[in-house]
């Protein structure tokens, strides 16, 4: 299964629990053994999860990272609804709904780091790691606002961490359910 077929069952799931009433039918499901239609299971998803907003980006170059700065994901595999800004860092939400966020940041070095994915004045969820070329990794779901905003940053120390490029580091999102 590849990553957006994952996120599509993830968002199905997640929708489902959210409702118990919800059904697939129609596009998803059908009659027989006939193959399901994927354009047809796209549309009944977006139908299910709302709009389309998602973005998965990574650090293609090693870099640093200081205690509270914004880590700039350069590499852009994915911004659907456009919500992620590669220069600032910075994921805008443009509707009012739950998203599912990850991220996974590579250390280059021997030392500790917490990783924090945050958003407005808050710390949405913390990952750690200790070690050369371990990860901090966190996932979190929340309700986010119209216009809120969520990027990645580390804690612990003013010390410039060094992070691991070439596609180690990444981070992205996706919104679940449009309130």
């Amino acid at each position: 299964m590849n990553f957006h077929a994952g996120i599509l069952l993830l968002c199905v799931a997640v929708v489902a629990a959210m409702n118990p009433k919800t059904t697939l039918t129609g596009d998803i499901h059908n009659a027989g053994s006939q193959p399901v239609h994927r354009r047809a299971t796209a549309r009944a998803l977006r139908s299910l999860c709302g709009t389309d907003v998602a973005f998965e980006v990574s650090i293609q170059s090693d870099t640093s990272l200081t205690q509270n700065e914004v880590l700039k994901f350069d590499a852009v595999k994915l911004n659907i609804g456009g919500a992620y800004n590669q220069q600032s860092g910075i994921f805008t939400a443009p509707v009012t709904g739950t998203y599912l966020f990850w991220a996974h940041v590579m250390v280059n070095e021997d030392t500790y780091m917490s990783v924090f994915i945050r958003g407005q004045s808050k710390v949405l969820a913390t990952g750690y790691c200790v070690n050369k070329h371990s990860v901090a990794s966190t996932t979190t779901a929340a309700l986010l606002n119209k216009g809120d905003q969520v990027w990645v940053t580390k804690d612990a120390g003013t010390a410039a961490t060094a992070i691991r490029g070439n596609g180690y580091s990444n981070y992205g999102g996706t919104l679940l359910k449009q309130h």
